[in-house]
């Protein structure tokens, strides 16, 4: 009885330390999957709507037919033999065919202007007495590619008035690690005939309008440098710009730090080293930002910290913001060093206002003397 009681003990401890363990890699995983989390692209949202799936209840007057296209044609009037009501279909030639008129070349003609084109074809045969109402029921469905950086290249099906986006939704959306939201092309017969930047729509509501036709390819091309934002800040996305370098200006315009935020503290690679520095948000905005790098807009008050810089054999940051009253011993615990190259015990401080009391001293003991 009583070994069966200490094996029931061990089961308990067992089974309680399982379940400690299981928590703990839980907790970990969670952890790791943080730290290892891409910034959101500015603009990734986009695709997690339903454009995809919607589709319109009528065809924008802007729209041009092409063969495929369905007509709704209405003719009534005192000629009996030409009265119709149909549905016809846009033939391979691009037209619609009327009994005792003939053909009628539609295709690139406007939907708002399809009325006028066939009503005028009619004139031609009858004066008057015979009246017809025209109207595009639905567009050709037609196949377009998808390709570059996005996450399921391929082909889709769609209208020829469904957006870029529609398409790229299809798609799953741009890579948020290859792709770029700024250099989109439309591709027609191995030829460009349009770019988007998808930014223009995010930001102003530009999007160009495009007609597409069976066969065009989207084409979403590198993705460009980026910078990722965080801190006091309505947008704490990763940015792209195009070139290798942009202005803090310009990244402002996008990231829309607060009023609140009065510092800037830049960190990434200056030719092939860490490297970091503390700018004021005026003298930011004329401050070259390159690819990689990242930005913490703060908010620091005048009197309550101050910028340190770091010179020396060390790793990391060359900057550092501090609460005034920091011991430099606190702040060496957050620099790094290869213990092969520094020498730990030789550390010391340069300050300004030292070397200038300094100098004054110097100035007077030369005086003395002479």
């Amino acid at each position: 009885m009583k070994n069966a009681f200490q094996f029931l003990i061990i089961l308990v401890l067992l089974f309680s330390i399982a379940n400690i363990t299981q928590a703990e890699i839980s907790n970990n995983l969670n952890a790791s999957a943080k730290q290892t989390q891409i910034y959101q692209p500015f603009g990734a949202n986009i695709f997690q709507g339903n454009a995809a799936r919607q589709r319109k209840d009528s065809i924008d007057p802007n729209y041009r037919l092409i063969p495929g296209d369905k007509v709704s044609l209405h003719i009534w009037g005192i000629e009996e033999a030409l009265q119709a009501d149909q549905v016809v279909v846009v033939d391979a030639s691009g037209n619609i065919f009327i009994p005792k008129v003939g053909a009628v070349k539609v295709a690139g003609v406007r939907a708002a202007d399809l009325q006028a084109v066939v009503k005028r074809k009619l004139r031609e045969r009858y004066r008057a007495g015979v009246e017809v109402y025209v109207n595009v029921l639905t567009a050709a469905p037609l196949r377009v590619f998808v390709t570059g950086g996005v996450m399921r290249p391929g082909q889709y099906a769609g209208a020829p008035t469904d957006s870029v986006i529609s398409f790229l939704q299809q798609a799953g959306g741009i890579d948020a690690v290859r792709g770029s939201y700024r250099n989109i092309r439309i591709m027609r017969a191995n030829r460009a005939i349009a770019t988007v930047d998808l930014y223009a729509f995010l930001l102003w509501g530009k999007l160009p309008y495009l007609q597409f036709k069976d066969g065009d390819t989207i084409l979403v091309g590198q993705q460009g440098g980026t910078v990722k934002v965080e801190g006091e800040v309505r947008g704490r996305f990763s940015f792209e710009f195009g070139g290798k370098s942009v202005r803090g200006l310009e990244l402002i315009k996008y990231a829309r730090p607060y009023k609140k935020a009065s510092n800037v503290v830049v960190s990434g690679t200056r030719n092939g080293k860490p490297w970091s520095n503390y700018i004021p948000i005026n003298r930011f905005k004329n401050t070259a930002i390159m690819d990689g790098d990242t930005l913490r807009f703060i908010i620091d008050a005048p009197l309550k910290t101050m910028a340190v810089r770091i010179e020396g054999s060390h790793l990391g940051n060359s900057y550092y913001s501090i609460k005034k009253g920091t011991r430099l011993k606190e702040l060496l615990d957050y620099i790094s060093v290869d213990p092969n190259e520094a020498d730990i015990a030789n550390i010391y401080l340069k300050r300004k206002s030292v070397a200038l009391r300094q100098k004054q001293n110097l100035e007077k003991a030369i005086f003395r003397l002479e």
